[in-house]
């Protein structure tokens, strides 16, 4: 087969690939924040049309702009749809079509930043049939001033080259500086749109990742967005058709296109250093290390990443598919030292003579209580669990599934989710409970046993977990170095909780005006104060020591954002480790700063729920942190929340959303 013909099958494979990945990846996440503006117009109006790689680029409730391509004919397909909204008539959409042929087989196409339904540039990327070289262009529109004429379009070559082999997919980052250019092989570039005086043709990029042995998934991509996150600035989220746990992020903590780390899961976990220099060999400390935390149950391991920039040194926590930013790593002597403040957590690791980093990490439990564990850690990224026989078969699969979990010491019932990860031994889950969940749990699976750990800087999480004859579960759970208990699980694809909305109830014999609380600065405040007024209200009771707490919180800041506009007030009321209200108050402080909560807290005692009962008094029984109280604008409670199901829990966390969603709306609507 010629290479212009292999350009064209793999064309046409990855357009097909590209669509079905799209519409799986739309599906899994609902709430992904979107690179393009999501249409409103019917949807008979964007229908993609036969023999078209098609994509909606933008749509509004006056207009649309849809982008397809021919890969067999070298045809860019534009239609321009404007709705028309005349005073004296019917609204009606004018179409507007236009046919662009290009000199190379199309493979990819991306907007440039547009105001629906213009479109002011257009990316284009494929292969030169006569050369083979990858080719690049921008296609920039000129509109007319007046009539219904097509715009004229100007092409300029922004590449040209063999260095890149096949164009896969292109993205333009939100404030179009730059492109990025997912290749066949897995590799993936970086073109710089502005600032450059070289000739396009002589240009060459550089490769992001182009190991493709050490990064194998990459070659198994089929989609690529760029996301804005509040935490991590931009990030580009690429889908690998794999595996649907697989997604690689890259992160660009300071929003300024210069992306620090690559992240991957699938089992493993891979990291690379930015656009603009290969990876710190030379630095003792970057890279993947395996930790493990010294429990009465045996080693609980998790992930640690470490970054050094040369100037500063930056680390993240790895269970599953989670990485969580640890705020502070520095040396101290040959030490490394790790600071969690919003948890008054730390440990640190001191390197020994054997390659193995050992020291302690330390968590307050109370005003003068500590959780104190001796950890370790080697540089490496070897199995999560080291000590399962690699010999015996791996057993995921086994696992795989919803169980109904009894842990022997609670009475409440509880629901295992399992899933193994790829072909490996890797399985990822959680467990959901009537107050919460245990969030990201992670580990490995060998013939009959299966084990799981989670570490956050708060919780220190250890499953051991027996498939038995019967088909039923048994093992046991460690939490830190106080906790132990045992459990069974039986499969059963149904297993549910009690409806979180009805475990709680209001006391009556209470008013808002009857309960008051310190603020941050020490100052008395009434819940009922006008300054928490609002057409609909909510009350959250928390702790900045709750690991679901913080999941919750991150929730809450969204839905402020969201509906605070529209008439919503939260009031956070937390319940401390210490009782010394300036202690607490630092807490709820460095809580809120972590999560970018802007709504008002009060310090409303310490974190014991009969005690948290007694103090609040507007419960029947605080039964988790967190519960979340719903309330009328004049304070008549409309819905209690018991507990949080966050993240890890999938379709769960879709669900409560959906409910907290809903529930504020008709608030708000019933206050119009």
């Amino acid at each position: 087969m010629h290479r212009p013909d292999l350009a064209r099958s793999f064309a046409i494979i990855a357009t097909l690939v590209f669509l079905i990945g799209v519409a799986t990846s739309r599906a899994r996440e609902d709430e992904r924040e979107p690179s393009r503006q999501q249409s409103r117009l019917p949807a008979a109006l964007i229908r993609s049309e036969s023999g078209l790689v098609t994509n909606l680029v933008s749509g509004t409730e006056t207009g649309a702009t849809r982008i397809g391509f021919d890969t067999r004919d070298r045809t860019v397909h534009i239609r321009r749809i404007v709705r028309e909204q005349p005073l004296s008539a019917v609204p009606h959409d004018v179409v507007r079509d236009q046919v662009l042929e290009s000199s190379f087989e199309i493979t990819s196409v991306a907007a440039g930043i547009d105001v629906a339904p213009v479109v002011d540039t257009l990316y284009v990327a494929g292969t030169d049939p006569a050369s083979g070289e990858t080719r690049i262009e921008r296609w920039t529109f000129s509109y007319p001033d007046e009539g219904e004429e097509l715009p004229s379009v100007t092409r300029d070559s922004l590449f040209a080259g063999s260095t890149i082999p096949f164009v896969r997919k292109i993205e333009i980052d939100p404030d179009e500086r730059f492109l990025m250019i997912l290749a066949f092989d897995g590799a993936l570039y970086r073109l710089d749109l502005m600032g450059s005086s070289e000739s396009s043709d002589s240009r060459t990029l550089p490769a992001l990742v182009h190991d493709t042995t050490s990064v194998p998934l990459l070659g198994h991509a089929i989609d690529m967005e760029f996301r804005r996150s509040d935490r991590v600035g931009l990030m580009l989220v690429i889908d690998v058709a794999r595996s649907h746990d697989a997604t690689i992020t890259l992160q660009d903590p300071d929003d300024n296109g210069r992306f620090d780390a690559l992240r991957i899961y699938n089992g493993q976990q891979w990291a690379a250093r930015g656009f603009y220099e290969p990876a710190n060999r030379a630095s003792p400390v970057a890279g993947i290390w395996r930790a493990w935390i010294e429990s009465p149950g045996g080693e609980l391991p998790f992930s640690l990443l470490i970054d050094d920039t040369g100037s500063e040194l930056r680390a993240q926590i790895g269970n599953g598919s989670e990485w969580i930013d640890i705020p502070s790593c520095t040396f101290e002597g040959a030490s490394l030292v790790f600071e969690m403040p919003h948890y008054d957590s730390r440990f640190n690791l001191t390197p020994g003579s054997d390659g193995v980093w050992s020291g302690r990490w330390k968590k307050r439990r109370g005003k003068d209580k500590w959780a104190d564990m001796f950890l370790h850690a080697t540089r490496n990224d070897a199995r999560r669990f080291t000590d399962l026989n690699s010999s015996l078969p791996p057993s995921a699969g086994r696992f795989d599934g919803r169980w109904a979990v009894d842990f022997a010491t609670d009475d409440d019932p509880a629901v295992a989710i399992f899933r193994s990860v790829g072909d490996s031994d890797a399985v990822t889950g959680t467990i959901l409970t009537t107050t919460g969940d245990y969030r990201y749990l992670a580990g490995n699976a060998r013939s009959q046993s299966l084990r799981l750990s989670c570490f956050d800087g708060a919780h220190a999480f250890l499953f051991h977990i027996r498939h038995n004859d019967d088909g039923t579960l048994s093992g046991d759970f460690w939490s830190s170095a106080n906790w132990h208990e045992t459990f069974t699980a039986t499969r059963e694809d149904q297993a549910t909780l009690p409806d979180a909305f009805v475990q709680t109830s209001w006391n009556n014999a209470l008013a808002l005006e009857d309960v008051s609380f310190p603020d941050l600065d020490g100052t008395p405040r009434s819940l009922a104060d006008p300054a928490f007024a609002g057409k609909a209200r909510i009350l959250q009771i928390f702790g900045s020591w709750c690991p679901n707490c913080h999941d919750a919180s991150d929730f809450m800041a969204k839905l402020d954002r969201e509906f605070g506009p529209q008439g919503l007030s939260i009031l956070g009321l937390a319940f401390e480790l210490t009782g010394e209200h300036e202690r607490d108050a630092e807490q709820a402080r460095r809580y809120a700063e972590r999560h970018g909560v802007t709504y008002p807290i009060l310090i409303a005692g310490v974190a014991d729920k009969a005690k948290a009962t007694e103090s609040l008094g507007l419960l029947d029984r605080v039964r988790s942190f967190p519960t979340t109280v719903f309330l009328h604008g004049d304070g008549r409670v409309r819905a209690i929340h018991t507990g949080f199901t966050g993240p890890a829990t999938g379709e769960a966390y879709d669900e409560l959303r959906a409910n907290f969603r809903a529930i504020i709306k008709e608030l708000l609507a019933e206050s119009d």
